[in-house]
């Protein structure tokens, strides 16, 4: 028996890191959360149709949220961290890299979502890090995004 619409859904990965082509489902999550390890039993079922799966076979399984959040994430490359605490580095007025203190949250595949610290639209640098320092007068292209 499938669950009706979870909000969440298992990914599979095989040894090597390749994530395995055919989607899983729960047909199975318990009600309560083990207090004792912060989990929920829950049975994830993969269809093998080319039976690249066998008995034993050592997988990664990653459990991902189905509905979206608004949030305001920056690329991993962007976010930096020294003995203050989590930065990264924007293009300020005139054009001058800037070093903005941000409060990270959780990381989304290549993506960190910062909680405080950024406005939205506001140009982060994500290429030549290693190159500029504060106050230095940069020419930033955008992405297009």
């Amino acid at each position: 028996m499938t669950l009706k619409k979870p909000k969440i859904k298992p990914a599979l990965y095989l040894r090597d890191g390749e994530r395995y082509p055919t989607e899983g489902y729960f047909d199975n999550l318990d009600v309560e959360v083990d207090r004792s390890t912060d989990s929920v039993l829950g049975r994830a079922v993969f269809p093998n149709p080319s039976r690249l799966l066998i008995p034993g076979q050592f997988v990664k399984v990653v459990v991902k949220s189905t509905f979206a959040v608004s949030a305001l994430v920056v690329p991993q490359v962007a976010l930096q961290k020294d003995q203050q605490g989590y930065f990264v580095l924007v293009v300020g007025a005139a054009n001058k890299v800037e070093i903005r203190r941000v409060d990270a949250g959780d990381q989304i595949e290549s993506f960190w979502i910062v909680r405080h610290g950024l406005v939205e639209r506001e140009p982060v640098i994500v290429q030549g890090i290693q190159k500029v320092r504060p106050d230095m007068a940069v020419n930033p292209v955008s992405d297009g995004s």
